[in-house]
């Protein structure tokens, strides 16, 4: 039987955003299937998921801030179920500008980080 015992580790710049971007592609695939009249477990298998990957990624170690995955999920989940809502996909110029803001969220985020001080 395979047996991983190291523990799952992501990148430092992309922890902050783990948990939030969990719930948001959780909840975005699960309300884009919602009114699909499939059987239940078809439609309510991506947020399920994202509840066990969740629990697998977000609540390790004596160290872990678990409140702080738990709000991060909940927040992506609720941004993700309100996308999915949204009957059309956004202009490509509106696009280009939201991940625009999302670098300059990640950039100024790492710039805060490294100021003498921090």
């Amino acid at each position: 039987m395979f047996q991983c015992n190291r523990p799952v580790t992501f990148p430092p710049a992309l922890r902050p955003w783990c948990s939030p971007l969990l719930g948001l592609l959780a909840a975005y695939a699960w309300r884009r299937r919602a009114d699909s009249g499939e059987r239940w477990a078809y439609r309510w298998a991506p947020l399920i998921a994202g509840v066990f990957l969740l629990g697998f990624t977000g609540v390790g170690g004596e160290n872990t801030d678990v409140l702080a995955h738990l709000t991060g999920f909940i927040t992506g989940a609720a941004t993700g179920w309100w996308l999915g809502r949204l009957s059309r996909i956004p202009r490509p110029r509106v696009q280009w500008l939201v991940g625009l803001g999302a670098l300059a969220g990640i950039a100024g985020a790492w710039w805060a980080a490294l100021l003498p001080g921090a």
